[in-house]
């Protein structure tokens, strides 16, 4: 790298002058950048009062962090379950946990209330279970089954066919089959055993229609007395009282038709005293729909093996009036009929009600009905089914033990009961959510419980605390910053001297830099102004109270009155006329016919609609499209008369207002608890109108002051909040006085080199004189000697 000698760094000055130019330059050079301090001092002051603006946005950043929960209308109308169990089991003087018996789901919406409930029963969902097998995943072949086959699963109106395979099919894969199917049953396996339970609870018997197509002439087995219910899942005869046809005419149970089950499940029989649809030919299905209700929930499997004849009573009174023969294919498989059920859906039972023996008269065999004890019989002419199996048939759920009917392996489905404040009330389900407006039971076990629903302000005054701290914190640095004076002699002891008073920190340096600073005035004046004055309510959403008859029987009695509603949305302010006759369905109806609301200037429609309104048990809903608010006004009477009118315009209303200490003077603010608390009891619907509208604005303004997004104003970008712009236009000052410090820089740099070499030169020149003057002194001595000799 070349070394620039004339550089003043490698200059030795005074050689030949005697004179310390050097330092003389740089003592000029000093006083010239004397200039420099002061730009540097007022750098320092731009950069701590940036540092002080970050620190005043942080503090509102925080007042904003803290309105999240204050903007949720669901932060005031938040209900809460409140429990107290009423009695003891029985045989205990002990008081079971609330949780062991129920528990509740509350909503917003839910009415504040007491509510005595009694479970008396927890729905059950049904379950069969096959007995212990020595493997899950082995081949049922290797087991010691054999054979392949099938079986069906009903549940509700859905049906399905399995079929398995023992040398292919391990008991996971039979579970795996059965869950595949979707009939709303779940299989699993466990401890080695099949297990098939309903996926809910209880019976839940639902109505549904199907349609039936009548018998040709031409069909086999055609039967103009009978129609086949194939797909049809009843729960019993008297699932079906009407069956309207295709011409609309209705036919009625007991008059016209009876439901019996035939040799292929339920039929519906037509009696010859009534009238029934008539047959269908090859150019036309007669057709009719028949509505019956079944149970949803629980399921039914069947061996494919299965049977069923249909048997009819004999008359009493005969020689055999006691014997019923069977089918040939029945008396063959008789040693499988376990029971039989009746046309009215009653069971009877092997060893209790009937016996298989034969006829004594034919010998034929035959379902013989006993006498005595609890015996009971079919009444005379009825028919009834006989279920049976056909043994030659392969089943492998009934080889595992499926369908045994001890208590352990089949748990028969049971619906929830209950009694809510003394009404008796059935379940099919253990989450009832449509007892109890806004309220979900989870009925967990039995017993009686009292169930209070009431407003949880909890989260309401955690969440205004929580405000109130970050407010008064932001408001506190405002009044510090705005009053304190800056660091300077007369703060410090007199004693001392003028220089001792110069700041020695960061913090006395910063003192007093924002004293009188408009932003921070403006600040505190924009927030008081908030907290202290009405609140104009702004909603995305809102219903309000119940408002039921017309608007004369609610105060508007003047039937030429000029009354009107005025809704604010978008810079359009909609005015609704109300008249004395008008209800909330028509004032509803008005809302959304209101042209400006549905199309803009040039008739082009808005979608949604600017405000969309409905009306359910007499409150008024208005709704606007998302992202969007709208105002309502009007007068206190017209509010009032519409159910729209809020209890609460001012914050002190609901215990939110500046401290009273030196007259509020500080701005800062005050909570009262107990004020609170009496005004979310009274109205938590309108309180929660006017804290989300507050929450919202106060959100609003201190975004305008500290958001650094940038936005056009008038062709001219510009950043939005009102902090980081001042905080830009200081940083730009401070660049400008950076770039000032370095052109000076620059300037004495250029000028320091310019006199070094001016002196350069005066010391190279007075370097000359002295050898001139040396060779003269030298030339004169040699002159005189000459002449002294």
């Amino acid at each position: 790298m070349a070394i620039d000698s004339s550089s003043p760094l490698f200059q030795m000055t005074g050689l030949s002058s005697g004179m310390d130019w050097g330092a003389m330059i740089d003592k000029q050079m000093a006083q010239s950048r004397k200039v420099q301090t002061k730009w540097e001092d007022q750098i320092q002051t731009l950069e701590d009062k940036i540092y002080l603006y970050n620190e005043f946005s942080s503090n509102l950043k925080t007042l904003r962090s803290s309105l999240t929960s204050m903007k949720l209308q669901s932060t005031y109308t938040a209900k809460q379950a409140e429990y107290s169990v009423l009695a003891a089991p029985a045989g205990s003087s002990v008081l079971p946990q609330p949780q062991s018996i129920l528990t509740a789901d509350v909503t917003p919406d839910a009415d504040i209330g007491r509510w005595d409930i009694e479970v008396t029963n927890v729905g059950v969902a049904e379950r069969r279970m096959s007995n212990r097998q020595d493997s899950s995943t082995e081949k049922l072949s290797a087991l010691g089954y054999s054979g392949s086959g099938s079986f069906s699963i009903r549940s509700g109106v859905h049906a399905a066919i399995v079929e398995y395979d023992t040398a292919t099919d391990s008991l996971n894969d039979i579970a795996q089959k059965i869950n595949d199917t979707g009939v709303g049953v779940a299989a699993k396996v466990i401890d080695n055993r099949l297990v098939m339970e309903s996926v809910d609870t209880g019976f839940n018997v639902q109505t549904t229609t199907d349609t039936i197509t009548r018998q040709k002439a031409t069909d086999p087995g055609y039967d103009p007395a009978y129609d086949d219910l194939a797909g049809i899942n009843i729960t019993d005869a008297s699932s079906i009282t009407t069956i309207k046809d295709s011409k609309n005419i209705t036919y009625t149970a007991g008059t016209d038709f009876e439901v019996v089950q035939g040799s292929n499940g339920w039929q519906i029989h037509w009696l010859a005293s009534g009238t029934r649809p008539a047959d269908s030919t090859d150019t036309e299905d007669i057709t009719y729909d028949v509505e019956y209700s079944y149970e949803a929930n629980p399921f039914q499997v069947y061996g494919l093996d299965d049977k069923v004849d249909l048997v009819k009573r004999e008359d009493e009174g005969g020689t055999t009036a006691d014997y019923d023969v069977l089918s040939a294919s029945a008396a063959s498989a008789s040693g499988t009929i376990q029971t039989i059920v009746g046309q009215d859906n009653t069971t009877y039972y092997l060893g209790t009600d009937f016996e298989i023996a034969n006829d004594p008269l034919t010998g034929d065999p035959s379902i013989h009905w006993l006498s005595g004890g609890d015996a009971k019989r079919p009444t005379s002419g009825t028919t009834y089914s006989v279920q049976y199996r056909d043994t030659a048939q392969n089943n492998i759920l009934r080889e595992i033990g499926f369908f045994n009917e001890t208590s352990s392996q089949h748990v028969k489905p049971e619906d929830t009961t209950l009694t809510l404040n003394g009404i008796e009330v059935t379940r099919s389900t253990n989450e009832i959510d449509d007892l109890i407006d806004g309220v979900t039971l989870d009925i967990i076990g039995e017993g009686k419980i009292r169930v209070d629903v009431t407003q949880d302000a909890e989260n309401a005054v955690t969440a205004i605390q929580e405000f109130v701290t970050a407010y008064n914190n932001a408001i506190d640095w405002i009044n510090i910053k705005s009053e304190e004076k800056p660091f300077n002699y007369s703060d410090t002891n007199k004693n001392r001297d003028l220089t001792e008073a110069t700041p020695t920190t960061d913090i006395e340096r910063r003192r007093g830099l924002l004293r009188g600073d408009s932003n921070l005035r403006q600040t505190k004046g924009t927030l008081r102004g908030l907290s202290s004055n009405p609140m104009p309510l702004i909603y995305n959403t809102t219903t309000g109270s119940r408002a039921s008859g017309t608007m004369a029987e609610r105060g508007l009695t003047d039937a030429s009155g000029d009354y009107n509603l005025y809704i604010t949305i978008d810079g359009i302010r909609g005015e609704i006329p109300i008249t004395s006759t008008d209800t909330i369905q028509d004032v509803s109806a008005k809302i959304n016919a209101y042209e400006p609301f549905l199309k803009d200037s040039t008739g082009k429609a808005y979608s949604p609609p600017l405000i969309i309104a409905s009306s359910s048990d007499s409150k008024l809903s208005l709704k606007a499209p998302t992202g969007k608010t709208f105002q309502i006004g009007g007068d206190s009477e017209v509010l009032s008369a519409t159910g729209l009118k809020n209890d609460f315009s001012l914050l002190s209303e609901i215990g939110l207002s500046t401290e009273a200490l030196d007259f509020g003077k500080s701005g800062k603010l005050e909570f009262d608890t107990e004020k609170f608390m009496e005004a979310i009891q009274e109205n938590s619907e309108d309180l929660g109108n006017i804290m989300v509208s507050f929450a919202n604005r106060m959100d609003s303004e201190i975004n305008d002051m500290v958001s650094s997004i940038q936005t056009e104003v008038g062709g001219t970008v510009a950043i939005k909040g009102g902090l980081p712009s001042q905080q830009k236009a200081w940083q730009s000052q401070i660049d400008a006085l950076n770039k000032r410090i370095t052109d000076h820089e620059r300037r004495l740099t250029m000028r320091q080199q310019s006199l070094y070499q001016q002196y350069a030169r005066m010391e190279q020149y007075m370097s000359n004189m002295s050898s001139q003057s040396s060779w003269l002194a030298s030339v004169s001595g040699n002159l005189s000697a000459m002449s002294e000799e």
